[in-house]
C-alpha cells in the first residue's frame, strides 16, 4: 500500500483515497436511503479496519489509508446519531473483516 511514509504522501494521494474510502460510502448511503427507509430494519455497513483506530495507531505509517478510514468511522457515527434522532429504524455498522468471522450458525462474531 503506497505510500507508506508521511513524507512520501502527497495531497493528491490523500484526497484520491479520501474520495474512494470516505466519500464513496457517504454518497452510496445517501443514494440508498429511500430504500432503507422502506425496509423493516435497514442497515448501512461500512468496511473499516483496525488501522482506522486512532488509539491503536502505534506506528503512524500509511496515513493515506488510516486518515480516510478514520473519517469513515466518524461518518458512520454521525450518520447513526442523525438516523436515531430522526427515529429511523436503520442501523449503521462499521465492520472490520479481519476481526469478524461467522460462527457455525452464520452469526458474525468478533475476535476483539
Amino acid at each position: 500500500m503506497y505510500p507508506e511514509k508521511w513524507l512520501d504522501t502527497t495531497a493528491d494521494v490523500l484526497i484520491y483515497k479520501y474520495h474512494i474510502i470516505t466519500v464513496g460510502p457517504f454518497l452510496a448511503s445517501k443514494r440508498f436511503l429511500p430504500s432503507l427507509k422502506k425496509s423493516n430494519f435497514g442497515k448501512i455497513v461500512n468496511i473499516t479496519s483496525e488501522w482506522a483506530s486512532i488509539a491503536a495507531n502505534d506506528c503512524g505509517t500509511y496515513i493515506s489509508y488510516r486518515v480516510p478510514k478514520s473519517a469513515l468511522n466518524a461518518l458512520g457515527t454521525s450518520v447513526a446519531m442523525e438516523l436515531r434522532a430522526a427515529k429511523e429504524n436503520i442501523a449503521v455498522l462499521c465492520v472490520d473483516p479481519a476481526t469478524s468471522r461467522p460462527n457455525s450458525d452464520g452469526v458474525m462474531e468478533t475476535s476483539i
